[in-house]
């Protein structure tokens, strides 16, 4: 009996330690440099939304959006097939005046439909409710939907196509971890999303400025905003990674964040041969950005599969048995 039990004891354990491996993570992970503060830069299509049906930019207003991650650390992702996105939405949650322009402040989305849980499924109830951006990414890649962009008239549309690529997964969600204050970000309160208009920007918040037409007039080389924000990693779906509150913010320096935006720019798109793809749908028009996202990533060189936590138990459990009734044994003689 003694023999019986260790033959079942010994593959069970040989096999719980020839079996603690590492997850097999997403792409990311291959992209990234632990340890240090990584630079990823973007570029976006968006929609606006007009909430209240009023042709103006202002409080309530919504962009959802999908950005095509195109440089980490300098290296270009078109040799990944354009492997990284995000698909984002924002809610414009006050407007304060300065000198002849406007800071902008962002929080979540709450219209009905338009949150990031209704457009990102299988989120936390807080990433879902509180979130900016979820990362996504697909092992063979994407393509480059910013310039063939899938079909139909609306940025959901987008959305479609990255969740229906093979390999699709969810990476991180980046998000608000706090209540937006609505003239910039403190301690108190220092996740936070700013923009601070142009003279193009500033007129799309006058009485009749955010309309179809008057989106579609706007061009590529103008400048609606200049964007910043610091956000909080509200949901890490790769267990290999780790986020560290690292880096600084631009509106205020001595805030820091798990991922910091600067140098983003909003921009007209209504010279965009694609333009009309994502510019309907619901929306009164649409718009392009750039950014660039900095994070501080620590990566976890060992994290045990789900089947080597289970070979593992058996194991286990296996070789207590088998010192157990060796020492029922032992009494016995």
């Amino acid at each position: 009996m003694k023999i019986r039990v260790m033959a079942l004891a010994l593959p069970a354990l040989i096999g719980c330690l020839c079996s603690a491996v590492p997850v097999k993570a997403g792409i990311l992970p291959s992209l990234i440099t632990s340890g240090i503060i990584n630079t990823a830069e973007d570029g976006s299509r968006e929609g606006y939304f007009d909430i209240n049906g009023d042709h103006t930019l202002d409080v309530g207003d919504v962009l959802i959006g999908v950005v095509q991650v195109r440089l980490i650390n300098a290296t270009s992702l078109s040799a990944q097939n354009f492997s990284v996105y995000a698909i984002f939405t924002q809610q414009l949650v006050s407007v304060v005046p300065n000198g002849t322009n406007f800071d902008q402040f962002f929080g979540p989305t709450t219209a009905p439909g338009k949150t990031l849980g209704d457009l990102v499924p299988g989120l936390s109830a807080t990433a879902g409710a509180n979130g900016f951006a979820a990362i996504v990414s697909a092992p063979a890649g994407f393509g480059n939907l910013l310039t063939t962009p899938p079909a139909g008239t609306s940025i959901l549309n987008y959305i479609s196509a990255l969740e229906a690529t093979p390999g699709y997964s969810k990476d991180a969600v980046i998000g608000f971890g706090n209540a937006i204050s609505p003239i910039g970000p403190t301690a108190v309160l220092p996740d936070y999303l700013h923009a601070i208009t142009t003279p193009v920007g500033t007129a799309l918040g006058s009485p009749g400025g955010l309309t179809p037409a008057g989106l579609a007039a706007l061009q590529t080389g103008q400048t609606i905003a200049n964007i910043d924000g610091g956000f909080t990693v509200l949901q890490n779906f790769d267990p290999s990674i780790t986020y560290s509150r690292t880096v600084a913010g631009t509106f205020n320096p001595a805030l820091k964040y798990d991922f910091g935006l600067s140098s983003g720019a909003a921009r007209g798109a209504g010279n965009d041969p694609n333009y009309s793809h994502y510019s309907g749908g619901g929306a009164v028009g649409g718009g392009q950005d750039n950014a660039t996202l900095d994070f501080f990533p620590t990566t976890v060189t060992a994290v045990p599969e789900p089947a080597s936590l289970i070979l593992f138990g058996i194991g286990s459990i296996s070789v207590l048995g088998f010192v157990r009734r060796r020492r029922q044994k032992a009494v016995v003689a």
